[in-house]
């Protein structure tokens, strides 16, 4: 394929991504041009070939080594290079803002399937996994100050980072992708201000937030998802089925229902359509072995939340790695439970 081909068929895939207008093609080829050091583009608009955008940035990546050696000698310069082609591709915070803000006025489904199809065709989402950013750097990965910041061979700190801002209860959030999650949508939901987050009232009420904004995603909380201290909740597409058949009533919490298992399950299952209940009936089951000494962690835990039609369901699961001692004063905790919902009620 000729140099003039690759570069006309990048720049149509930058407009079709909708960062760029028609009118915007010459200015785009001839800063292509210049770049990989290519010559006269030459109109090839009737020979549009189907190269996907990562072979069309492979192409030109090859043909600026040819043409300017001297300049593309290093990994780190050919992956600047890389990078600053599919940025060029990637429309600018506000336009994909926009976008997803419109898309997501039908549907928060459509809306989040744009935002992955974009994140797949700029190359932000690779699906490979390496140290997210050297020690050196110090650069938190997730920080609305460190988007479109390149650092080489850095999963998330690439040109191409994009993420949605949102407004929780007047508290700037942000939404991106996981970069090395290619086969899955995996939603990364973060706070603006680098923050370690803490399992809490506060946390649950943006969790409910989020999810009844995002219905079709299951929000997850666990201690160890942090970027040097910021932390981060992820978002799924849960399973089908999801929902567990939860049975066991709370008279002192209307409209909340529990599920457990006394014999060595791991999770409970809290359901209510009373958000602002969650928290109460967590620390009510964290305080029952309080005064044996035999208290818990919410460190220990996981805590995974969806939200189906009104009802809201949080799952908390003991990590596998917690302390063996942990466990056992959980499993208390499901006795205890167990023997006070059935000796009052």
């Amino acid at each position: 394929m000729k140099d003039s081909q690759v570069v006309y068929d990048f720049v149509s895939l930058a407009i079709e991504s909708g960062g760029w207008m028609r009118l915007d093609r010459v200015y785009l080829q001839n800063k292509i041009a210049e770049m990989i050091g290519c010559g006269e583009i030459v109109d090839t608009r009737n020979q549009i070939s189907n190269l996907s955008t990562e072979e069309l940035c492979h192409s030109l990546v090859k043909i600026a080594k040819k043409n300017k050696p001297d300049c593309y000698q290093t990994d780190k310069d050919i992956e600047f290079l890389s990078q600053s082609l599919m940025d060029i591709l990637t429309p600018p915070p506000s336009v994909v803002n926009a976008m997803f803000a419109k898309k997501f006025e039908t549907s928060a489904v459509e809306a989040t399937n744009y935002f992955y199809w974009l994140n797949q065709v700029s190359g932000y989402i690779s699906g490979e996994e390496h140290e997210y950013d050297s020690e050196e750097e110090g650069i938190c990965p997730i920080c609305f100050c460190n988007e479109g910041v390149f650092v080489h061979e850095s999963d998330y700190l690439k040109k191409t980072r994009r993420f949605i801002r949102l407004n929780l209860e007047n508290e700037s959030w942000g939404y991106q992708l996981n970069p090395t999650k290619k086969e899955v949508e995996e939603g990364i939901f973060f706070t603006e201000a680098h923050t370690y987050l803490f399992m809490n009232d506060y946390l649950l009420d943006r969790m409910t937030d989020i999810v009844s904004l995002y219905k079709h995603y299951e929000l997850r909380y666990s201690s160890s998802n942090s970027f040097k201290g910021h932390s981060y909740l992820i978002g799924r597409r849960p399973q089908k089925n999801r929902l567990v058949n939860c049975h066991q009533t709370l008279p002192f919490f209307k409209d909340s229902l529990l599920s457990y298992n006394k014999l060595g399950q791991q999770e409970l299952v809290v359901q209510t359509t009373h958000a602002k209940d969650l928290w109460l009936i967590v620390s009510y089951v964290f305080s029952l072995t309080v005064s044996l000494k035999k208290g818990l962690y919410a460190t220990d835990f996981e805590y995974d939340l969806l939200k189906s039609d009104n009802t809201y369901q949080l799952i908390i699961t003991i990590k596998d790695d917690s302390r063996e001692k942990s466990k056992e004063n959980w499993q208390h905790t499901i006795e205890l439970l167990t023997n006070e919902l059935e000796v009052r009620y």
